[in-house]
């Protein structure tokens, strides 16, 4: 068993009550990890690196992930937002009517990010 310095202890402590990790944040936002490592390189997503041996930690904060709600949607969002299939988003993506903020493949991961005031935009004209 191994046992933290009581200085080490409570700044430990206070990372994992006030933020949350690549995993938990790709649940809130219903994505995966390597989604949310891309958003958060990026800068879309606001985040706080620490240092652990030879790597670093990622750690995002519960208002960063909610700015991020508010601010951005991916396109199954937009699609269940303006009642039209994934398809009907990518054919107004081609038709210039929806711009994506940000469109990345990775590793076999696919997403589109538009901004939700284009979204609401469109709502409101149809």
């Amino acid at each position: 068993m191994w046992s933290l310095h009581p200085c080490l202890l409570g700044y430990y402590l206070s990372l994992h009550n006030s933020r949350d990790g690549v995993r938990e944040t790709a649940e809130q936002l219903h994505t995966t990890k390597r989604v949310v490592h891309s958003i958060a390189k990026a800068g879309l997503l606001e985040h706080e690196k620490v240092p652990y041996g030879k790597g670093v930690h990622h750690f995002f904060r519960q208002n960063a992930i909610e700015a991020f709600r508010t601010t951005y949607a991916f396109s199954s969002t937009a699609a269940t937002m303006l009642h039209v299939s994934s398809r009907r988003i990518s054919l107004l993506v081609a038709e210039g009517v929806l711009s994506p903020v940000c469109r990345g493949v990775k590793l076999g991961c696919r997403y589109t990010l538009f901004l939700r005031e284009d979204i609401d935009a469109l709502l409101t004209t149809t």
